[in-house]
């Protein structure tokens, strides 16, 4: 029979021998491990260029196996050798790891590595649980507690390993050595406080103290307390004008329980809320039809939760806009509200208690003044001479016409007065109300003397300064030599050079006006009088495109006041055949037309116009 127990005994001597093979008891002694420790807390702090050699203990202590092998997660960060020793090579973070050589067990600590000695260190108080730097829970809330620390060079700041304590109010608040704070029972008390003590690791000296409370959770909840200049109508809205902001103060009960609030709106994009302990701020950020709506709820009793919707508006009430009323003392202008807050597929207005109507407000009475229109646009174009006053400079040969070369020159956008609640307002006004239907009166082109006419066209000391229309133009121009008129659109221009004619015109039967009858125009004062507007007139081509910009808020502002905009009205255009034509403009639903008609025949209201 032959023997193979030599053979056995060398394979299980040299099998050790070989590291990739597990270590075999043969040994009736042998004691396994159990775990591995190191004598450094989880996390350290070493400065570049630093050494620090960790110790692992292997248990139980009669371990057979107690060798461990070292190394390293970032050694860019930070080394280790086979003795534990770590060296920090640069700014990072490394975990190193020591692991048992028979079972594989193993044992971390991670090392920052920074670049400096540390010098400081804060508990970070950024969370809308401080308040004055103190942090409040409710009884049963826990929160992890953060810490920011500073080195000796510069003022960058770092998370670096920190050891949490409780150093007063264990009866009331635990922590944990990594920073999670939990507020305990108030057993019927209605308040408690404690300490905190936050150290970074090695470094006993560079601490940092927070004071805690813990407050009971709100039973009910009390209404809401509007500070601001936006407050809720009748219905419980709230009507916000873009870019506005307006404030509330939100609380529960019992007073002395956590106030804390939890704030959101159904729409960030139109309006966002803002909270500061017991104030909430909300500001319109876009405009919307659709309501926003604001939820108000403390986040430790989910029963106690009050909303309300917001209107986020392009206008409020002390904005000058269209369709508001004009008023006139003889001396200034001012404008009041007609209720218009927002434009779009159905306007929106806002009636005298401040809830959402679809029609403007009354007209009202001012005292000491009198209404004399609305406001059709405020979108007068930035140009310095914005109703085209500059066409007036086409009097190049002042023999034309002396008195009236180069004297309108000077009337600008900057001497018009305004309203005397908003001064940089320029509006163009439409009459509150029309004229009845009469005749169409001439224009300066028509003076009764036959001796004005050249070629079977009337002349007038008008020459070189205006036609009526491009047609007008384009036929004078191939008129008789030395005709040279330029076309003006604006109403206002050729009503100011029919004004300047009949201050030159000696004879009654040649003096002209461009509106028949017009009373109205002493009621208000003019650029003439120096008084800083124009006086009413006749809209012309110009105007009209002012006022289609917003022609159905204006309609609907008139109409308040028994005087709708409607039907046909003349201009002071003259058509083709100058002589016996005119255009007039037919006002639609949402829109105007155009149309040339017989001034001698035709009977058409007239609706006058003024800047201011």
């Amino acid at each position: 029979m032959k023997k193979y127990f030599p053979i056995l005994t060398i394979i299980l001597l040299i099998l050790p021998a070989f590291p990739g093979c597990k270590k075999i008891n043969t040994d009736s002694d042998y004691v396994a491990e159990t775990g591995v420790s190191l004598d450094q807390p989880e996390s350290i702090i070493l400065i570049v260029g630093s050494e620090k050699t960790l110790h692992a203990t292997v248990t139980p202590s009669n371990a057979t196996y107690k060798a461990v092998i070292w190394s390293s997660s970032n050694e860019d960060a930070a080394t280790v050798n086979e003795d534990g020793k770590v060296t920090a090579k640069a700014t990072g973070d490394a975990t190193i790891t020591a692991t048992t050589d028979n079972k594989g067990l193993t044992a971390d600590c991670h090392v920052k590595v920074i670049s400096a000695e540390p010098v400081s260190v804060a508990v970070v108080k950024t969370d809308a649980r401080f308040s004055d730097g103190v942090l409040v829970l409710a009884e049963g809330e826990s929160f992890q507690l953060e810490a920011e620390a500073r080195t000796s060079q510069g003022s960058n700041t770092f998370e670096l390993p920190s050891v949490w304590t409780l150093t007063e109010g264990d009866d009331y608040f635990t922590v944990t050595t990594d920073g999670k704070i939990t507020a305990k029972s108030l057993s019927g008390a209605t308040e408690a406080t404690g300490k905190v003590k936050v150290e970074l690791t090695g470094y006993p000296a560079i601490s940092d103290i927070l004071t805690v409370k813990v407050l009971q959770k709100p039973t009910s909840m009390n209404g809401f307390t509007f500070t601001g200049a936006y407050t809720p109508n009748p219905d419980g809205e709230v009507i916000l004008k873009k870019g506005k902001s307006t404030a509330l103060i939100a609380s529960f009960k019992p007073e002395t329980a956590i106030q804390t609030l939890d704030v959101t709106t159904s729409n960030s994009d139109i309006l966002t809320a803002s909270v500061n302990g017991k104030f909430v701020t909300l500001t319109g950020i876009d405009s919307s039809e659709k309501p926003v709506t604001v939820t108000i709820k403390s986040p430790y009793n989910a029963s106690l939760s009050k909303s309300f919707k917001v209107y986020v508006f392009d206008y409020d009430k002390n904005d000058v806009k269209p369709g508001d009323y004009v008023y006139c003392n003889g001396s200034t202008f001012l404008s009041k509200d007609c209720g218009l807050r927002q434009v779009g597929s159905s306007n929106i207005y806002v009636d005298a208690s401040g809830k959402r109507t679809n029609k403007p407000t009354s007209t009202g009475t001012v005292s000491s003044y009198t209404y004399i229109g609305v406001i059709a646009s405020t979108m007068l174009p930035e140009d310095n001479d914005f109703m085209g006053c500059g066409w007036l400079a086409q009097c190049k040969n002042k023999s034309n016409a002396p008195e009236l070369y180069g004297k309108p020159r000077n009337f600008r956008k900057s001497k018009l007065c305004g309203l005397s609640n908003a001064p940089s307002t320029h509006a163009l006004v439409i009459k509150g109300d029309q004229e009845a239907a009469g005749k169409w009166q001439k224009n300066a082109l028509e003076v009764a003397s036959e001796d004005g006419q050249v070629g079977g066209i009337y002349v007038s000391q008008l020459n070189g300064i205006l036609a009526f229309s491009n047609e007008q133009k384009e036929r004078l121009n191939s008129g008789p030599a030395g005709l040279n008129y330029s076309y003006c659109n604006s109403g206002f221009i050729a009503y100011l050079l029919q004004w300047y004619y009949n201050l030159k015109t000696t004879a009654s039967d040649t003096k002209v006006l461009p509106v028949s009858l017009i009373s109205a125009y002493t009621d208000v004062p003019t650029v003439w009088d120096d008084k800083g507007t124009t006086g009413w007139f006749l809209p012309g081509e110009l105007e009209w495109s002012l006022i289609i910009w917003n022609l159905p808020l204006v309609k609907a502002s008139l109409q308040e006041h028994g005087y709708p905009l409607s039907g046909d009205y003349w201009t002071p255009c003259e058509a083709e055949y100058g002589e016996t034509e005119a255009f007039y403009y037919t006002v639609g639903k949402s829109s105007l037309t155009r149309t040339s008609g017989y001034k001698t025949t035709r009977s058409y209201p007239t609706r006058a116009v003024l800047y201011l």
